[in-house]
């Protein structure tokens, strides 16, 4: 290939997931290899499919389906940007959310970063670099999508997205704020939205992650287990395009 494969840290969750069997699918094959192998009682013939399948899958462990479907897009250079009228609030509100981000987590004054790091795997902007901790923001659209962030948790994307970062950027911790600003007009086919009205401290949610060296290592793994892939489906491209077949 002409290019060597780099996930951005925006997209680790895309390239993430389970390859092989799972604890749970390995117990159960135990179970029916012993099951088979005693023959005190025949496997039915769902059984004998299901047996089939998850030895298969040990034998052959294959990158997830998402992934996969991420690695094509990439190699034909084929990612559509990504435009909506969400994506425009956040880039309009992202310096004063920043603003607001501090304030809320007293941090004083803190500076949007414009510095893209990168090492042999992945790369990465980070919003906020701050002593010990990296800070991406978040803006919601409304007061219902920042109660969903409330209520759900931390999304595993932005999970991964801050690994990546403190990966890149050598820092124990990382936390994504959730900021609810109003929305400018510009966003909203010219009308905006104040919530000027509710409390600060009812306008944002913040998750915090520690630095795992040993996901990190999984990380690495599994942009080495892309560029396998990748010349793979490279070999394969090459090979068929542009030709009859018959």
């Amino acid at each position: 290939m002409d290019k060597l494969f780099q996930i951005h840290c925006s997209q680790i969750g895309k390239i993430s997931g389970h390859v092989g069997l799972t604890d749970n699918q390995t117990i159960k094959l135990n179970e029916l290899v012993e099951r088979k192998k005693l023959g005190l009682k025949p496997l039915t013939a769902n059984m004998e499919l299901e047996l089939i399948d998850l030895i298969e899958k040990k034998n052959n462990p294959k990158l997830p389906e998402t992934c996969t479907t991420y690695l094509k897009e990439w190699y034909a250079n084929d990612r559509e940007e990504i435009r909506s009228k969400y994506f425009d609030k956040g880039n309009m509100v992202e310096l004063d959310l920043i603003d607001f981000m501090a304030e809320q987590l007293n941090l004083g004054m803190a500076e949007k970063n414009t510095i893209t790091m990168h090492n042999e795997y992945i790369v990465g902007t980070a919003d906020v670099v701050t002593r010990d901790t990296i800070i991406d923001v978040k803006a919601a659209w409304s007061i219902k999508t920042l109660h969903d962030a409330v209520t759900s948790g931390i999304d595993k994307d932005y999970e991964w997205q801050g690994r990546g970062y403190m990966m890149l950027w050598d820092k124990p911790n990382f936390v994504v704020f959730h900021g609810l600003l109003n929305t400018p007009e510009e966003a909203n086919y010219g009308v905006e939205v104040s919530y000027d009205d509710i409390p600060a401290d009812q306008r944002w949610v913040a998750y915090k992650v520690q630095r795992d060296v040993t996901i990190e290592q999984q990380i690495i793994q599994r942009v080495v287990e892309c560029r396998e892939w990748l010349e793979r489906y490279d070999i394969a491209v090459r090979n068929s395009i542009g030709r009859l077949h018959t």
